[in-house]
Order: structure tokens, then C-alpha cells, then sequence
């Protein structure tokens, strides 16, 4: 096998485990987004729910309180009565704080989860960026075409990327940009000797 084919099948091999990724990154972001249409299905079916069950106890509060037989100023000054107006009044602001603290959490989450799906815009776009680059690369070397030098802003991609990648990209991609350049010099050598030579 030539330098040039071992070229060509080292970014062939490149360019197949990039593809893989983002099949299966693409996979996940299906996946999630099925998981958040169930979960929204499910929130309307709770919400649905709730809302039946706010109607019904409303119409039970109608039915469950009857005044007491003792006088309404009597009923103030009981203690007994005081004690349940204190307790349920305590009750009521430890529900209003539950409430604050969920609304509170809630917003939280959907802040972490907006910020986790344009992360994972953002990767898959770079992802899709370096395939590309990569694709591009290894079309160039089957007609034989040798990178010049390996982009920096390339580089950075790749190691930016580097702990989704199941092999060392950033390596592997140096190595094959190296060796490209190596290549190069030696054919650069050979046509400069038999030059001098002719000569």
C-alpha cells in the first residue's frame, strides 16, 4: 500500500467515525426531543387533571362548611377557633412558599435546559463544520492533492471536540497532515534531484 492510499484510508476511517458521531448525536437530540413531546403530553394531562380537581373541591367547599351554632362573635373570641385561623393561616403561607420555591425551581430547569440544547446546537454545527473539512480532505487526497498545512482553526475544532470522539481526532488528524506534508517534501526532493541531474 502507497503513502498516499494509507492516506486515503486513514481519513477514509476518519471521516466514517465522524459520521457515527453525529448519527448518534443526531440520535440522542431525536430521542430527548420524543422524551420532551411525552413529557409535554403528560404536563397538559396533569394541568387537565388539576384543573378538574380545583372545579370539584370548589364545588364541595359548597357543601363542607356550615356555620358554626355558636354566634359569629362568639366563634372570634374561641380559642379553639383562633387556634384553627393561626394553623391554617401558617398552612396557607407554607403553600404560597412551596408554590414561590416550585415556580422558582421550574424556571431554573427550563433555563438549564435551554442553555443545554443550544450547547448541543452549537457542538453540532462545529461537528458538522470538521466532517466537512474532513470530507473535503480526504476527496482531495484520492486525486492525489496534499494538504498544505493543517489549519489552526481546524485544530482547535477537533480538540474542542476531542472528549466526544471514541479515537484521538486531534492526533490522528495531525499524524495524516504530517505525514501529507512529509510526503511532500520527499516527492519535492525527488523532482529537484533528478532536475539537478538532468543538468
Amino acid at each position: 500500500m502507497s503513502k498516499m492510499e494509507e492516506l486515503v484510508h486513514e481519513i477514509s476511517f476518519t471521516v466514517e467515525k465522524l459520521t457515527s458521531r453525529i448519527t448518534e448525536e443526531k440520535e440522542k437530540i431525536k430521542q430527548f426531543n420524543e422524551n420532551r413531546k411525552r413529557a409535554l403530553e403528560e404536563y397538559d394531562r396533569i394541568k387537565l387533571n388539576n384543573e378538574q380537581l380545583k372545579m370539584d373541591i370548589e364545588q364541595l367547599q359548597q357543601t363542607f362548611f356550615r356555620e358554626s351554632q355558636q354566634s359569629r362573635s362568639l366563634s372570634t373570641a374561641n380559642d379553639l377557633v383562633e387556634k384553627r385561623l393561626q394553623t391554617l393561616t401558617k398552612a396557607v403561607d407554607d403553600i404560597r412558599a412551596a408554590g414561590e420555591k416550585m415556580r422558582t425551581e421550574r424556571l431554573r430547569v427550563l433555563n438549564e435546559f435551554r442553555e443545554k440544547i443550544n450547547e448541543y446546537e452549537q457542538i453540532l454545527q462545529k461537528n458538522d463544520i470538521l466532517l466537512q473539512f474532513v470530507e473535503k480532505w480526504r476527496e482531495n487526497a484520492e486525486n492525489n492533492r496534499d494538504l498544505i498545512a493543517f489549519p489552526g482553526i481546524i485544530q482547535n475544532l477537533a480538540h474542542s471536540l476531542s472528549h466526544f470522539y471514541k479515537i484521538d481526532l486531534t492526533g490522528t488528524l495531525e499524524n495524516i497532515a504530517e505525514n501529507a506534508e512529509n510526503a511532500a517534501e520527499t516527492k519535492d526532493m525527488e523532482i529537484k534531484e533528478k532536475n539537478t541531474a538532468v543538468f
